[in-house]
């Protein structure tokens, strides 16, 4: 699997499982320019990736590369729902992705493996309440 394989299958995985558990709140991928709401709650998702390490020796083409990296999706709320709706946007994030495996196009392949995750307050100007939540993740690649 490679990275672009990877994001593939993460941002389907999160744009079925929102769709799907919240309708009504609009999502960006990262990839994507699209005009958020002005109001409202929204989430913005994007994939980071981190380190590499070696795993196995070999000829090239055969030797297996561990990815990691995080999963992030970005919660925008009103500033005075931000507890209880922030809060639950990012339980639908942990629904989505916490201690979960995608299996990537490859047959066979070792899937994308998802760790738990956590969400954190960002930002608080006034008008929005902004939290962040990250899942860390692995998939192998052959090199």
């Amino acid at each position: 699997m490679t990275e672009g394989q990877a994001i593939e299958a993460l941002s389907a995985a999160f744009v079925a499982g929102w769709e799907a558990a919240e309708p009504a709140v609009p999502f960006a991928l990262d990839n994507e320019l699209v005009t958020l709401p002005t109001s409202g709650s929204f989430a913005a998702f994007n994939t980071l990736f981190t380190t590499s390490q070696q795993m196995t020796q070999g000829a090239p083409s055969t030797r297996r590369v561990r990815r990691q990296g995080w999963i992030q999706v970005k919660i925008w709320t009103p500033a005075g729902d931000r507890s209880q709706t922030a809060a639950g946007l990012a339980g639908t994030c942990r629904d989505i992705f916490e201690l979960k495996t995608f299996d990537g196009p490859i047959f066979g392949e070792e899937p994308i493996t998802v760790q738990s995750g956590w969400y954190a307050p960002v930002s608080n100007d006034g008008r929005w309440y902004i939290v962040l939540s990250r899942f860390p993740f692995w998939f192998a690649e052959t090199r």
